[in-house]
């Protein structure tokens, strides 16, 4: 969006502080700030801590005007938690489903009119890769953005809506959401509260997951829609041929025959040169030793032991090799 490039990698930690970017649209000017990657707003690390604690904080100065949620086109039921999550703290919010173009190549499409209407806001399909949709999303944050105040509360069934209402009011949080993110952090005390539900802050958390979920799950099958006979992407191509009823069980006995041949053809290379050396460092401790019991101990005993553990070292590192291409692939799943 802002014409920036960033360091990314697909493990945690890449990011784990804000960055910050600015880009002009229709005549005004947007500041964007990219927050680490997390998947909820129950922190498990320092970065995901820099965000919740971002966006629990109203007062600050660079608080949001408008957050755009990146979710993932073919994980959007994963993502669609902390979407969720986000939406209930009240603020203006955009969902962006990247990666798109890989996700239709896959026979995955998704309609994101339909979408839109469910979850109550814009939703723009993109794909960051190919800058397919960034325009239509920077067009997006110039509209303004209607934010509902009395939210359904979807996420527990332990606290009424009047109980958080109260508590929000008491506390002065921004949303209902607020107050309730404040509980499970135990930053609002409601021990009392908690034991006379008969609940804890722990089994607050699963509630809320499967709460979420069920709730994902009442629209989801309604805007994803898959269809393999649509799709053209190399792995599909490939899976039509490899997991074929007759042929793909074929293709897996020369996999596994090739591999077996190939992996006895190579090993017995070094697997001679490991022979030749021990016989090399028995014939030379034999030599070296006077006769007796200590000398066959060393060139009859312990030395040819080793040597014949060490003998099988190139097939099981080669095997490995094999098995490890097979697994990387996708082949073996």
């Amino acid at each position: 969006m802002c014409g920036l490039s960033q360091k990314t990698g697909n493990y945690p930690g890449v990011t784990v502080d804000k960055k910050t970017g600015y880009f002009t649209q229709n005549s005004i000017d947007f500041e964007v700030i990219d927050l680490p990657g997390i998947n909820s707003l129950y922190a498990k690390s320092k970065d995901e801590e820099l965000v919740i604690k971002y966006l629990a904080d109203s007062k600050q100065k660079d608080f949001p005007d408008k957050i755009i949620i990146l979710v993932s086109a073919l994980n959007l039921k994963r993502n669609l938690y902390l979407f969720h999550q986000i939406k209930d703290l009240n603020i203006p919010i955009i969902l962006a489903v990247n990666m798109i173009d890989v996700a239709e190549k896959r026979g995955v499409f998704i309609d994101d009119e339909k979408l839109s209407e469910t979850v109550c806001c814009p939703v723009v399909k993109i794909s960051a890769k190919t800058n397919f949709g960034i325009n239509e999303l920077k067009n997006e944050l110039v509209l303004p953005i209607s934010v509902s105040e009395n939210l359904e509360i979807n996420y527990t069934s332990e606290i009424s809506s009047t109980e958080l209402e109260k508590l929000t009011l008491q506390h002065n949080k921004l949303s209902n959401y607020h107050t309730y993110l404040a509980i499970t952090q135990n930053e609002i005390q409601v021990n009392d509260f908690l034991t006379e539900k008969n609940t804890t802050v722990h089994k607050l958390k699963i509630n809320e997951s499967i709460l979420r979920y069920r709730f994902i799950n009442s629209y989801i099958k309604d805007v994803v829609k898959v269809d393999k006979s649509k799709a053209n992407d190399f792995t599909t191509k490939a899976d039509k041929i490899l997991l074929h009823p007759i042929w793909g069980y074929v293709i897996f006995g020369l996999i596994l025959f090739t591999i077996f041949q190939s992996l006895f053809a190579i090993a017995a290379y070094p697997m001679d040169w490991i022979d030749m050396g021990i016989s090399h460092l028995a014939d030379f401790s034999k030599s070296l030793l006077p006769n007796g019991y200590l000398n066959d101990l060393l060139s009859q005993g312990i030395i040819p032991g080793v040597g014949g553990v060490l003998i099988f070292i190139p097939q099981i590192v080669i095997l490995f090799l094999f098995f490890s291409f097979l697994e990387e692939s996708g082949y073996m799943s």
